[in-house]
């Protein structure tokens, strides 16, 4: 194969990822049942979200481990209304935990998917001559925030799983501290997710556009325009997933 089929087979290659980046799930906002007012207890830190996971103790442990965390406590009224409206609010959370967890794993798809084509991109440029320096560090800070978002989605769909399916009826306070918990999860995926779109479309971009100008006779000003073609050609895509964007 000659240098130059290489060179279309890589620039074919970094127009892909543009395009993958275009056409990323744009998030709605989804509704979940209302905390009770004044029973909010601490702020979470994403710290503490993703001590959790697979090797977690059991579910009640976990909702304990939360409820501890925030020091729950409800006045007599609060836990008996509470006590009265959470079955009701576990049918509706059953129902958010089947639709997010196929939201969620669209994102991990997609953002796995364009992780895949980032490293495969740097070790075809490398091989061609490129240099590579910047977009091997974007690829890192990428595959690093990708991750992180990865974590979060999957400690949120944890909590609303156990959220769903404990005896609320028994612990109201553990059910009003797990839903104010979930709450903040996705409050932190939908900052997540902003981010990493934002550092896709930006950081990575500008890196990828870097590298197809390395291998000659591409014009940053058409590849723009290209780009926002692609992007106007995306706009109907809508993917909703567990946050608003």
């Amino acid at each position: 194969m000659g240098i130059a089929s290489i060179k279309i087979g890589i620039t074919v290659a970094i127009v892909g990822v543009l395009a993958a980046i275009a056409v990323l799930p744009v998030a709605a906002q989804e509704e979940l049942p209302p905390v009770p007012p004044d029973a909010v207890g601490s702020e979470t830190t994403a710290a503490e979200s993703s001590s959790r996971g697979d090797g977690a103790p059991d579910r009640e442990a976990r909702l304990e481990a939360i409820k501890e965390k925030r020091k729950a406590q409800l006045t007599e009224f609060q836990a008996r209304r509470i006590t009265n409206r959470c079955k009701a609010a576990q049918n509706k959370l059953a129902a958010l935990l089947n639709g997010d967890q196929a939201k969620v794993d669209a994102y991990v798809a997609a953002y796995t998917r364009i992780g895949a084509q980032l490293s495969n991109l740097v070790i075809r440029l490398q091989s061609a001559g490129a240099t590579t320096t910047t977009l091997e560090q974007v690829v890192i800070d990428y595959q690093n925030d990708a991750n992180a978002l990865e974590v979060e989605m999957n400690d949120y769909l944890t909590t609303l799983k156990d959220l769903s399916e404990f005896d609320c009826e028994a612990d109201p306070e553990a059910f009003q501290a797990a839903l104010v918990e979930i709450r903040e999860n996705r409050a932190r995926i939908k900052r997540q997710l902003q981010e990493l779109r934002s550092f896709l479309q930006t950081e990575v971009k500008a890196a990828l556009v870097e590298a197809r100008q390395q291998l000659g006779g591409v014009n940053s000003d058409e590849t723009e325009t290209n780009d926002d073609e692609t992007d106007a050609n995306a706009t109907d895509t809508n993917v909703n997933s567990p946050t608003e964007q």
